[in-house]
């Protein structure tokens, strides 16, 4: 067995995701690595047989700057580390990385520096290029051996989740066929080990028309696929790495290609492919795999040779993958426009290597944080999850939008976690139940998802004819505990006009209350409706026929409530905003209706409390959310407008059982509305209005914690114009929780991309000790979001 390759460099990874490798020619055993270890780069396998140390780092960009920054200060940057031969060098910690700011080391801890996840930003394809043209396929002995080289191959390169593989077979045909599944259908780029090796076995699917090799056309046809990969990435992995790997067993017999066509496409656009070939037989010559696999080519004596060879050409393709490394940090920098030098060093047995990156510590400021993130699958079209909802017994449901084609269809998915948050296979299919129409309507726009203590599960939809209906409909669809659909419920409406739901809830004695606005004429009321729990019938017992509405003023019909909350006796709070006679306007308001269906006299004026006029003079409000505290307190997440402001600041209230403000929820003293039961960031907690909550931001999800505590979530835009998620721990006199993230706060920016928009559609706290994030992230200038899922495990920041 004979290899020859063409040297690495350690590079740094464009931010257009294609690397540079250089043309330096080689010709000894490259299968080293290091098996102990699965942090950042990962390590080797059966494939791997010596560790290589750190060398000297080059950036491949030409003068850019790969360096990622995600405000309000995280840094991070993927690299890879080769020794000063080319090697690549895999297994690599953190504890191997020393990051300095203009020459002064970083602490790891308070930086909380870290090697990230890179399933997050990159992803290996990798292209398997089988020839079933000659006397390997042509005899059963000879093809079985093929199918288990390409199985050991598969094992080698799948340890590490973002190493994606496709395999296709050539012989004497213009086009390459690809690996087909079981059904028939194309396989396709993917890590599923198992599909990949039943795509395999599936050889004698494939029609072989001519005994003769089209090996250069293979290979032109094989990097088109691998092209095809940088257009269906997956939101979120900017930088990807294209090998192809080419077998044969003999030269091009089929003249329809050159081979100087195959290396200068091998070689086109800035050699951004790595090529590999083995070879097998004595027809084939080693100039044309030297042509064909610049980057590395090994020859099987025999067929004996053959499942070794394809498992050492494996462990290679895996190590070139592990030698990438996203290491991240938060600086301790804050806002300037002076330019600043990060310094990476990679160490290991005395070995170092070092590479700087400039950057400008623009609107740094507290609050950065490393959240887990889990982009959606592009297979999946789930354009944003919109709620979840934990049950009693651990496990947590989740309710997803996805997008359909053009504008007549739109669906939507429930989703059933485990304790661990993986998804439960009894449930529908594979975890998962698709709800593609209702009561008759195909564009279904999800709202919420709870359950009783039945186990069925209430998924709330307005149900449209298409996107830009003016007169959507309100549904139910009611799903048992395994998935199963069993009934249709279709919400009649109150009056004639347009009707929006906005919230779901189970009460205390298991009957089901929705929440909705009422629009006629020019004016919009707040609708709730109470279904009973065994027959979903509207109950009688509460307002007119089960049906109660409301509004903030008698003469002023401008309801918008947003969420609400079931209390222990049967009532509803609801929070959003409605008319304010003191200030004449709009303002955030929070009602309280009892198990009847009539307003609390005992509670505000007449059952409504507003802002404005009772909280220290602010400017108008909007309640996004709300709960009740164990003390019995209410808590209103939203936004403030200050007198004067053109912008939204985030804001939390906290209220009385009677509605009266709670003046011991203090807030910092800074705050202009300081023991006030008023809450509101923004600029002044740092005394400049374009970092942290300075600009637009607001509350749209809290949960209240048995200690008067609470977390909650929402949204701020940062002074680049993006979107941003936030998450904040405010103790019992709304303090700042100083445990949580050092500040009290963690801002969570570029989810799928540096500069996306980002947006919050529900949280938990799970039994687990997991903050649990929902939501969306938009790419700058792209079209669609992509569902988006946040995990805070870090023990670092108790919750």
């Amino acid at each position: 067995m004979r290899l020859s390759r063409r040297s690495l460099r350690l590079i740094a990874v464009l931010a257009s995701g294609l690397f540079v490798l250089p043309a330096c020619h080689r010709s000894t055993p490259i299968f080293g690595g290091n098996s102990n270890n699965n942090n950042g780069g990962g390590g080797g396998g059966s494939g791997s047989t010596a560790t290589y140390q750190p060398g000297a780092i080059v950036d491949a960009g030409g003068g850019a700057n790969p360096l990622r920054v995600d405000l309000p200060g995280r840094l991070s940057v993927l690299v890879q580390v080769t020794d000063t031969a080319g090697n690549p060098v895999a297994g690599l910690t953190n504890e191997n990385f020393a990051l300095y700011e203009d020459s002064q080391l970083v602490s790891r801890t308070e930086s909380q520096q870290q090697l990230l996840p890179r399933p997050r930003v990159f992803r290996s394809f990798s292209h398997l290029l089988l020839d079933i043209s000659g006397s390997v396929a042509q005899t059963p002995q000879g093809k079985q051996y093929e199918i288990d080289a390409a199985k050991r191959f598969i094992e080698e390169v799948t340890q590490q989740e973002e190493n994606y593989i496709a395999i296709s077979w050539f012989f004497g045909g213009q086009q390459i066929a690809p690996a087909l599944l079981d059904n028939f259908s194309p396989l396709g780029f993917t890590n599923d080990r198992d599909r990949l090796i039943e795509a395999v076995e599936n050889v004698d699917l494939i029609q072989v028309t001519s005994t003769s090799t089209n090996l250069y056309g293979a290979i032109l046809e094989g990097l088109d696929v691998l092209d095809s990969a940088l257009t269906t990435t997956n939101a979120g992995v900017e930088f990807q790495s294209l090998t192809l790997v080419t077998f044969t067993d003999g030269t091009d017999q089929a003249g329809l290609h050159t081979r100087d066509e195959a290396i200068a496409r091998i070689n086109s656009s800035a050699n951004r492919y790595y090529a590999q070939a083995i070879g097998l037989g004595t027809e084939i010559d080693t100039a044309t795999l030297d042509a064909i696999g610049p980057n590395g080519w090994v020859l099987a004596d025999n067929l004996d040779q053959l499942v070794t060879t394809f498992g050492q050409v494996g462990g290679l393709v895996r190590e070139l993958a592990n030698s990438f490394y996203l290491v991240g940090y938060i600086s301790p920098k804050v806002h300037s426009t002076q330019q600043r030098t990060l310094t990476v060093e990679a160490s290991r047995q005395g070995s170092t290597a070092t590479r700087d990156y400039p950057f400008v510590p623009q609107y740094f400021s507290g609050g950065a944080g490393f959240l887990d993130v889990r982009e959606s699958e592009a297979s999946e079209a789930i354009a944003e999850w919109v709620d979840l909802y934990s049950q009693p017994d651990g496990h947590t449901l989740l309710l997803a939008r996805n997008t359909g084609p053009g504008d007549t269809s739109q669906s939507m998915t429930v989703r059933a976690m485990d304790a661990s948050f993986e998804p439960i296979g009894t449930f529908g299919s594979g975890g998962e139940r698709k709800l593609t129409s209702l009561a008759g309507y195909d564009f279904l726009v999800p709202k919420k998802v709870v359950s009783d203590n039945d186990g069925r599960i209430f998924v709330l939809a307005q149900a449209q004819d298409h996107v830009a209906d003016s007169n959507p409909a309100c549904a139910i669809a009611v799903l048992s505990s395994g998935g199963v659909l069993i009934d249709q419920l279709l919400i009649a409406p109150v009056v004639s006009g347009v009707e929006e739901v906005r919230d779901m809830r189970v009460t205390s004695d298991g009957g089901l209350v929705v929440l909705s606005r009422v629009g006629m004429a020019g004016e919009y009321r707040t609708a709730l409706r109470r279904y009973e729990a065994s027959t979903l019938a509207l109950d009688g017992t509460f307002g007119a026929g089960g049906v109660r509405l409301l509004s903030s003023h008698v003469s002023a019909l401008v309801d918008d409530p947003r969420s609400m909350v079931a209390d222990d006796a049967g009532g509803i709070y609801y929070t959003g905003r409605g008319y304010n006679a003191v200030s004449t306007g709009l303002d955030m308001m929070v009602g309280h209706v009892l198990a009847n269906g009539n307003l609390d006299e005992n509670f505000g004026n007449q059952g409504i409390a507003m802002n404005q006029g009772r909280f220290a003079g602010a400017g108008p409000g909007l309640g996004r959310c709300i709960g009740i505290d164990p003390s019995g307190r209410i808590v209103v997440g939203g936004e403030v407008t200050p007198t004067g402001a053109s912008q939204a600041r985030a804001a939390f209230w906290r209220l009385q059982a009677d509605g009266s403000p709670d003046t011991g929820f203090l807030g910092n003293a800074s705050n202009p509305y300081f023991q006030s039961g008023l809450v509101v960031l923004g600029g002044g907690l740092t005394g400049d209005s374009n970092v942290l909550f300075g600009l637009e931001s607001h509350v749209s999800q809290l949960r209240t914690v048995a200690d008067g505590s609470l977390f909650a979530a929402g949204e701020r835009q940062n002074a680049r114009g993006d979107l941003d998620i936030c998450t904040w721990r405010l103790g019992v006199q709304g303090l700042f929780a100083s445990d949580y993230n050092f500040t009290g706060f963690l801002i969570e920016d570029g989810s799928v991309g540096q500069g996306c928009h980002d947006r919050l559609g529900d949280l938990r706290y799970l039994p687990t000790g997991e903050l649990i994030l929902i939501g969306s992230g938009k790419a700058l200038g792209a079209s669609d979001s992509n569902g988006v899922i946040w995990v805070d495990r870090d023990p670092n920041r108790p919750l």
